[in-house]
């Protein structure tokens, strides 16, 4: 059975370049482009894998996106997609059920090495006890 990504990015562009990146890689893969559609893919659909833009929402930080995907898909990976500039405490990671980032743009390799990875190593999440989140 294949694994079911979601690609949750406003670049057109960018949801082109994972679809082609991912091409041969057996994925079944859903793209959103936007924050309500993110969230009610993620409340409706069962995925293994998101592919985070962490920058997807004006309203919402992409820690709160996380963490809310991970309370609906608590089974799922998590990647976050960066800009290039962008910067992020990596020691939160865990609270918000973050597995990995990547940079976009990104080598096509490395970038399906981080899947592969991923869904390979991925464990359901738990909030942190001590969380207000």
């Amino acid at each position: 059975m294949s694994s079911k990504i979601l690609v949750a990015d406003d670049s057109l562009t960018i949801q082109k370049v994972i679809g082609i990146t991912l091409a041969n890689s057996g994925y079944e893969l859903t793209e959103c482009t936007k924050e309500e559609d993110l969230l009610s893919k993620v409340k409706s659909n069962q995925y293994d894998l998101v592919l985070l833009d962490f920058n997807l929402s004006e309203q919402k930080s992409g820690y709160d996106l996380s963490l809310e995907i991970k309370k609906a898909l608590p089974k799922a990976g998590l990647i976050i997609m960066l800009g290039t500039f962008d910067t992020v405490d990596e020691s939160k990671f865990a609270d918000y059920g973050i597995n990995d980032k990547i940079i976009k743009p990104f080598e096509s390799a490395k970038f399906i090495k981080k899947c592969k990875d991923v869904l390979e190593n991925v464990v359901e999440f738990e909030p942190p006890v001590s969380s207000n989140k």
